[in-house]
């Protein structure tokens, strides 16, 4: 049930956003859907609704009372999206819409949500919690940016389940005061996509130099929290309880992670949740009125207090997930760190170009092309070895990277 005098954030909202994300994720084309409470236990007015449709149009479910706006997005489940969401990583660009580089992709989904959504946001200026799964966290994050940009005054919030990189790291500056938490199952791998090198260097092996440089701009948006089996929540900037290295094609870890019974399911988020954080109200056991395409629907159920400990509850939780500027490891620290990758330099001499590291020279080409894909590689290598030193300390390390990449 929906609070609307606590915060986005508040750990009932986030319990209950991972179940309106759930419906908009897998309810099909008018199925009833249960009833959404707010804090009066009054079934809130659904506005709009569209199911799920491969290409761009992912599920969205807008709920709005007279205190504010619900907005629930799927994630992506149709084929296409997830071809055209991988094939985006590769090709990370400038985009018009926000400062910073994206996957275009994610600005594809962002402008099939706005073009969905924009009569009912011009309908009422109301504060706006956006609840998202995968994908579709991404495209909410601009979605929210956007509408804040439109108007200053506008509170427009996010709150993403397993969410992904979307942007590097001058496009995730966008979004510090937009997304409130980017919550991850500490098993659910899809945060780790794109895969950085020291999590999955055969898959940026094979991949290649170009897409592997690509993958490497991309980083993680603010609010990184880890949700741990039993519920319990902790700042972090992605899982930890992933294997790794992830050494598979992307497209086949993708397809084995994905699905019922698997790690990366909003289901998990919501039933991990719901049982650590249970709604005592009565508008949780009260079947209510079904609301449906037509009529709003509302629920005749009485208020019986303040669920127990809700208030220690919520400050806990919002001490977590304020924690927007967690340690500066991993990504964050290697791209604070600009001094080292200017250490490699490309000087013309000799009637060739060279590249150094530091005074060192390290590499003679015989066009300036050449030598900056070899400085460039040598900048990417630079900022794994910040995110990850004891990986190289392995001698074998080259050896398998030769023989992966033999012809």
């Amino acid at each position: 049930m929906f609070n609307s005098t606590y915060g986005i954030d508040q750990v009932g909202n986030v319990a209950e956003g991972a179940r309106i994300a759930e419906l908009a994720h897998f309810n099909g084309f008018m199925q009833p859907l249960p009833p959404v409470y707010n804090l009066g236990f009054n079934a809130m007015p659904l506005r709009l609704r569209r199911d799920h449709v491969g290409g761009s149009h992912p599920g969205v479910i807008v709920w709005r009372d007279n205190e504010f706006r619900v907005v629930a997005v799927a994630g992506s489940r149709d084929p296409a999206d997830q071809v055209a969401t991988i094939a985006g990583w590769s090709n990370i660009s400038r985009s018009d819409v926000l400062p910073g580089k994206f996957n275009p992709y994610a600005m594809v989904w962002y402008q099939s949500i706005m073009n969905y959504i924009a009569n009912e946001l011009a309908a009422a200026n109301k504060p706006t919690y956006f609840y998202s799964y995968s994908w579709g966290g991404c495209a909410c994050a601009i979605v929210a940016k956007k509408m804040r940009q439109a108007n200053p005054h506008q509170v427009s919030l996010v709150v993403s389940f397993g969410s992904p990189r979307f942007a590097d790291f001058s496009g995730c500056e966008n979004f510090h005061n937009i997304v409130v938490a980017r919550l991850f199952n500490r098993q659910d791998p899809m945060p780790f996509l794109p895969p950085a090198f020291e999590t999955a260097p055969f898959m940026h092996a094979a991949a290649g130099l170009y897409t592997s440089l690509q993958w490497a701009q991309f980083r993680h948006v603010n609010g990184g929290v880890g949700m741990s089996s039993n519920g319990a929540l902790q700042p972090m900037i992605e899982p930890d309880m992933v294997p790794v290295p992830i050494d598979v094609n992307i497209t086949d870890f993708i397809r084995r992670n994905v699905g019922e019974g698997r790690p990366h399911n909003i289901t998990n988020y919501r039933i991990i949740l719901t049982t650590a954080y249970p709604d005592n109200s009565p508008a949780a056991t009260d079947p209510g009125v079904i609301i449906d395409e037509i009529s709003g629907g509302h629920s005749s159920a009485e208020p019986a207090g303040a669920e127990p400990k809700r208030h220690e509850i919520a400050i806990r939780i919002r001490n977590v997930i304020h924690s927007r500027h967690v340690d500066r490891s991993g990504p964050e620290r290697a791209i604070v760190n600009r001094a080292a990758r200017r250490l490699i330099t490309i000087r013309r001499e000799y009637g060739g170009f060279s590249v150094f590291i530091g005074q060192d020279r390290v590499y003679e080409a015989t066009s300036k092309r050449d030598a900056r894909g070899v400085a460039n590689a040598l900048r990417a290598l630079s900022i794994q070895y910040g995110q990850q030193p004891d990986l190289w300390s392995r001698e074998d390390l080259l050896s398998i990277l030769k023989t992966y990449q033999a012809p």
